[in-house]
């Protein structure tokens, strides 16, 4: 500005390179405001988080083929080694020994690589998700910190067109469009007075925010 003060827009890119687009850019404190606002009071309310909790726990368990492999494989030489000890009750020869004790061995590897995969790769479950997600649920949205958690953790994408927002959050079907009626409407005095004016042209920016979050 004038006096030396710095502002911070979002412009779309057709725009900045002139591809015809003609919308004007749109302050970056009042699109990241209704962002955070919305996310908090549509998103993190009790029916949404047990959704996307139990969306969790079944992604946990569809990634993880290896682990239950192993645990069948260790179930099956478990099951040997029951059967080397009967013929051991039976007859010891140095054979019987020396495949008991292979079989021991294999077992102990088995026990590791399942022990160390579970290290590596924790699974939570529905408990523990819901509580890690409703930590968020009582932050401050005027806080920068919160507000970049806010949208790194829940938010897909934004597209700001003239008359509404589409917002595309980081779960299944989680999309809602908004007037800015139904925005002002959902916030009460917080957004109003500060909207962008409208322009005649429909189509305006987009921009994204990437998910960074990860179980």
């Amino acid at each position: 500005g004038g006096r030396g003060v710095v502002y911070h827009y979002y412009k779309c890119s057709g725009a900045k390179r002139k591809l015809g687009c003609k919308r004007k850019a749109i302050k970056k404190h009042w699109i990241e405001d209704v962002v955070v606002k919305l996310t908090v009071s549509q998103v993190l309310t009790n029916t949404a988080i047990e959704r996307i909790a139990d969306a969790i726990v079944v992604m946990q368990e569809q990634e993880d083929t290896v682990t239950p492999v192993l645990k069948q494989q260790l179930q099956q030489c478990e099951t040997e080694i029951r059967n080397v000890m009967k013929a051991i009750r039976l007859v010891i020869t140095d054979t019987t020994k020396e495949c008991l004790e292979d079989l021991e061995t294999q077992r102990e590897l088995l026990k590791e690589s399942i022990a160390q995969l579970q290290l590596e790769r924790r699974s939570f479950s529905k408990e523990e998700i819901v509580e890690w997600i409703s930590k968020y649920k009582n932050g401050n949205t005027n806080d920068p910190d919160y507000r970049k958690e806010i949208i790194d953790t829940f938010v897909n994408s934004v597209y700001v067109y003239d008359d509404k927002l589409i917002l595309t959050y980081n779960y299944k079907d989680g999309s809602q469009t908004l007037t800015l009626q139904e925005i002002n409407a959902t916030l009460s005095s917080d957004l109003t007075g500060i909207c962008p004016p409208k322009e005649k042209r429909r189509l305006v920016a987009s921009f994204f925010f990437w998910w960074t979050w990860g179980a």
